[in-house]
């Protein structure tokens, strides 16, 4: 085989090609996210040991043993010349196995652009919970929340992603994702008080806010059971609202009959 002079390149004299040879080239990866070998021997055998716990093993083949810690991971594949699909002997001026790599991507199980991209898939429920809180406190003040008013909240909810973006880039996801919560947690709880005419309306959206952002957290910090868990709270939210609200005069039939004008007319 006849390959570009770019790369590592060695020759090999008849008599070593001829009656087999091994080689060892000790290699030093820095920022890589992947290795993927091609199984150019007519027999190849690899192992890989590496102190990555979060191995992702892809390519056209498998590795046939691996073992996987929280200490690192290794790997062995075998691949006999038949599975490539090619003869033994080829004279070409590229590598042919292009379509026949193994190898493995060191995963980053939980870094702050999926944890970010995971949490907008709960934005619905949160802005549900939120909605729902300010509609109970409202319900139960003398001052009414205009629909603007539910608009401006949600805003304040949607710039918290935009800045826990914008600051984990800079200063980390735990740190960002702090300064953004208490940010729209602090707008939103003094906003809702002042508009409703009630401190104690401010302390309950305070605590409300503060309890969705730290529920948020650690659904974004746990991997396995994160839907099972958000799906839990997201239920029991809702029947808290539903029975919180029973008694609410929906179509105002109860003040009509109250009214003794109605009763009279």
């Amino acid at each position: 085989m006849q390959l570009a002079s770019s790369g590592i390149n060695a020759p090999i004299p008849p008599a070593s090609w001829r009656s087999g040879f091994s080689f060892d080239i000790p290699l030093q990866f820095n920022g890589s996210t992947a290795i993927y070998l091609a199984p150019a021997g007519q027999t190849t055998k690899v192992a890989i040991t590496s102190d990555w716990p979060h191995p992702g093993f892809t390519g056209a083949f498998l590795p046939e043993t691996r073992d996987i810690t929280d200490g690192g991971f290794t790997a062995e594949w075998v691949i006999p010349y038949l599975a490539r699909g090619l003869p033994k002997f080829l004279e070409t001026t590229i590598l042919p196995l292009q379509s026949t790599m193994m190898g493995v991507k060191f995963v980053e199980p939980v870094d702050f652009y999926q944890t970010i991209s995971r949490s907008l898939k709960y934005a619905i429920g949160f802005f549900s919970l939120t909605f729902m809180a300010v509609f109970m406190l409202e319900m139960g003040s003398s001052w009414q929340f205009h629909w603007i008013q539910y608009g401006l909240v949600g805003l304040a909810l949607v710039v918290f992603y935009v800045m826990l973006l914008a600051l984990a880039e800079h200063i980390g996801y735990t740190r960002a994702y702090l300064a953004a919560a208490c940010a729209a947690t602090a707008l939103n709880a003094a906003y809702v008080g002042s508009s409703l005419k009630s401190w104690m309306a401010g302390a309950v959206m305070l605590t409300v806010l503060a309890s969705i952002y730290a529920v948020l957290y650690a659904l974004m910090r746990e991997q396995d059971y994160a839907l099972l868990i958000g799906s839990i709270i997201a239920f029991v939210a809702l029947a808290i609202t539903m029975f919180a609200t029973q008694r609410i005069d929906w179509s105002g039939q109860r003040q009509k009959a109250a009214d003794p004008r109605s009763a009279a007319a």
